[in-house]
């Protein structure tokens, strides 16, 4: 080998020893946020008030792995945390441009839960995945929700639930996320604010969040 190739192996190579690492070491989540704090004031949520540990959920109604983790791992973060008094979990709308029916489903929750449903319907929503406004319409008759409020709701808060998805989706740039599902997860004070700990994007299975609260509560 000449000289002049010897040196550009070299150089490729240091290259590559050089860039290698950080590759290595990305993972499932996003770029360094701008902001480190969540004032959960407003975002349906449950769990203990006494949880000194959140996670706060940031998705879309018709995102489909959005709707696998709503079936197959909250349910497990329910009984493994959330219902042991142990995080609270918040959720956060996210719609994407490319789903029409994200906000919609997102409006039927938040009406839902003014006759004291929301989480109901917010898993029916993920189950069923209407597909138009009399669908979802339905669905709230389905669910034994009074249809005249119910109904009215969705005319009368379009305004204020247009105005708390915007937030919700200011509070989600702050952390560098563009999909869904995405999830912040920290520690949360008696004022509810979140102090960031950790951002999982996507949905993972139920090891990571395990391994990111379990490291909080500890």
């Amino acid at each position: 080998m000449s000289k002049d190739r010897l040196f550009t192996a070299l150089i490729l190579l240091l290259g590559l020893g050089l860039v290698l690492p950080e590759i290595l070491s990305k993972r499932s989540t996003s770029d360094a946020p701008s902001t480190t704090t969540i004032d959960t004031a407003g975002m349906p949520v449950e769990g203990s008030a006494d949880a000194k540990v959140a996670i706060v959920e940031f998705s879309d109604y018709e995102c489909p792995y959005c709707a696998r983790y709503t079936t197959d791992v909250l349910p497990q973060l329910r009984r493994k945390f959330i219902s042991e008094g142990k995080v609270r979990h918040f959720f956060a709308n996210f719609p994407l441009s490319n789903h029409p029916n994200a906000v919609p489903m997102a409006a039927a929750a938040i009406c839902a839960g003014k006759q004291d449903a929301y989480w109901r319907m917010h898993t029916a929503l993920f189950e069923v995945r209407p597909k138009s406004t009399e669908a979802i319409r339905n669905l709230g008759a389905s669910m034994g929700l009074q249809k005249q409020p119910f109904e009215q709701c969705l005319v009368d808060e379009q305004a204020a639930i247009t105005e708390r998805i915007e937030l919700d989706q200011r509070i989600a740039g702050g952390f560098q996320i563009s999909g869904t599902p995405s999830f912040v997860v920290g520690t949360i004070d008696a004022k509810g604010v979140v102090t960031a700990a950790d951002v999982v994007l996507g949905a993972q299975p139920l090891e990571v969040f395990d391994a990111a609260l379990t490291k909080l509560l500890q």
